[in-house]
């Protein structure tokens, strides 16, 4: 199968090209992007390229339509102008190739678009117009919203592939490991900032407290600083805030570099309050630090939401880390399902 990833959001915006039309491989899709809001979510695309020895290419590049022509089934990603993004859809089906569309699942982006009756009648017909909609298990979330909006195309639910073999990489010894990683302080997400302070609040709850196989959660909390806010200014009011909390304020990192300073933490704590994929969540079970879930809170992240399920049927964290990166986000679990629906899909005729 010649498998291309399609980024179109660039299409309506195209300060967002960070795509790279070639081969790629895990170096490439982990290894040299800064990570921050703009290149940081498209990461969890390029891994499906690589899953399936692939490529990925950003509309409108030069060399587009020259991949597509090589590919025979298209994975289309559009989220900010749904109307433009069923007109190249449209035009990529004519050539007889497979298209499973992916929307970017966040809550932000529908609720702006709420009252956008255009909007939402441009959303349905650009679903309708693939031949599947690839969508994380959090589909129950969307679920009565898709039946509303009488969106019928197939759903194949998955969470993001990790290339699990390379977690040997970045992750550590338990005893190596001190305190708590907190998901970042973003600049312009009030529903974030209000969760991010929550999240500090129960950080300095657990500390000297036992949790999974460690009996003392260690005196650190370490959160990454994307606002206009100092490091220093933003790690003087916590430490002030937070009474006797000993405070690691960091700027954005790499990618890789962000991976190993999770992994020197005991837990994570990223209870976000938006309908997203998890990023954090699963960026630190990638690395074998298990996640915070108190008793009574609901996740609404995917990856979150998946780490719960295992904890709701019995498993330690530690268990429910390593079942979702060894069992469920793989790249040969990817391979399958992409390969399965492929041969299901070829054969019946493709209607256009």
């Amino acid at each position: 199968m010649n498998f291309l990833v399609c980024d179109l959001s660039a299409v309506a915006n195209p300060e967002l090209i960070t795509a790279n039309d070639r081969l790629m491989s895990y170096e490439d899709v982990n290894g040299d992007a800064n990570w921050n809001s703009s290149v940081h979510a498209p990461i969890s695309w390029h891994s499906y390229a690589a899953a399936m020895n692939g490529r990925i290419v950003s509309v409108p590049k030069d060399n587009w339509r020259e991949q597509i022509a090589w590919a025979d089934t298209v994975l289309a990603l559009w989220n900010y102008d749904p109307g433009i993004a069923m007109q190249i859809i449209q035009d990529i089906k004519k050539q007889g190739k497979l298209v499973i569309g992916a929307f970017h699942e966040n809550g932000d982006t529908l609720q702006m678009h709420a009252r956008n009756v255009s909007w939402l009648i441009d959303f349905k017909n650009c679903a309708n117009a693939c031949d599947a909609i690839l969508t994380y298990p959090r589909h129950k979330i969307y679920q009565h919203f898709y039946r509303t909006l009488s969106i019928t195309t197939e759903f194949l639910e998955w969470p993001q592939p990790y290339y699990t073999l390379k977690r040997k990489d970045y992750i550590i010894a338990s005893e190596l490991r001190q305190g708590i990683f907190i998901g970042p302080r973003k600049k312009n997400h009030e529903i974030e900032r209000r969760n991010w302070i929550y999240n500090i609040a129960m950080a300095k709850d657990l500390i000297g407290k036992p949790f999974g196989l460690y009996p003392e959660i260690f005196n650190k909390i370490t959160t990454i600083n994307d606002t206009d806010f100092s490091n220093e200014s933003l790690k003087a009011e916590l430490e002030t805030l937070l009474d006797g909390c000993y405070v690691e304020v960091i700027k954005p990192l790499k990618y890789d570099d962000y991976l190993r300073t999770i992994a020197t933490h005991q837990i994570t704590i990223n209870m976000d309050a938006s309908d997203t994929q998890g990023q954090v969540d699963a960026d630190s079970m990638f690395v074998g630090v298990p996640l915070y879930q108190p008793s009574g809170f609901d996740f609404r992240t995917d990856f979150g939401d998946l780490y719960y399920s295992c904890i709701q049927s019995g498993q330690t964290p530690e268990q429910a880390t390593e079942t979702i990166m060894t069992r469920m986000c793989t790249f040969e679990n990817t391979r399958k399902l992409i390969t399965n629906w492929y041969a299901r899909a070829n054969a019946k005729p493709i209607t256009l």
